[in-house]
């Protein structure tokens, strides 16, 4: 996993998931809250700078976000 990756999980939290047509999901990223639906781009910061992930799936207990650089996936799960 990149650097920038890594711990990526602790950083992102899922606050709620709506599962309408288009499913979107509301991510904590650090002290911000960002809105997405599937296909969607979120910028998150982070040490080393900006990670760009796509938002790829939107479940009812997990995320799927693709770093639109290196096409690593980050998986978040609800609690």
């Amino acid at each position: 996993v990149p650097v920038g990756l890594s711990g990526m999980e602790k950083f992102l939290k899922i606050r709620s998931v709506m599962l309408s047509k288009p499913p979107s999901v509301v991510l904590a990223v650090g002290d911000a809250n960002k809105f997405a639906t599937p296909g969607e781009i979120i910028r998150v910061p982070t040490a080393q700078g900006a990670i760009d992930l796509r938002c790829d799936k939107i479940e009812a207990s997990r995320v799927v976000l693709t770093d639109v650089k290196t096409g690593t996936q980050v998986e978040l799960r609800s609690n």
